[in-house]
């Protein structure tokens, strides 16, 4: 958790910077920093809920314990924006 947020507010650092000053290597320097948060927070949540299956077990497949939108929410989520197509 404690590295997603850092690379996140480096991440944000550059954004900044590439928005008060768009230069090629800024804009450059932005793009690969949020590919970098991305590729590791897609990674920690992936692992994160399969080990919640993992952990759980088959309640987690009951739809009364609703515990499988994790996983849902997060698939959704990282096949919005694959990480595949960063670099």
């Amino acid at each position: 958790m404690h590295a997603a947020q850092a690379l996140l507010q480096r991440a944000g650092g550059f954004v900044d910077e590439a928005v008060r000053a768009p230069t090629d290597r800024s804009v450059a320097e932005a793009s690969v920093a949020v590919a970098k948060a991305n590729m590791l927070t897609t990674n920690i949540a992936l692992e994160a809920s399969s080990v919640l299956f993992e952990l759980v077990g088959k309640r987690t497949t009951f739809t009364d314990q609703n515990v499988d939108r994790h996983w849902r929410n997060t698939r959704v989520h990282t096949l919005h924006d694959p990480v595949r197509l960063n670099f």
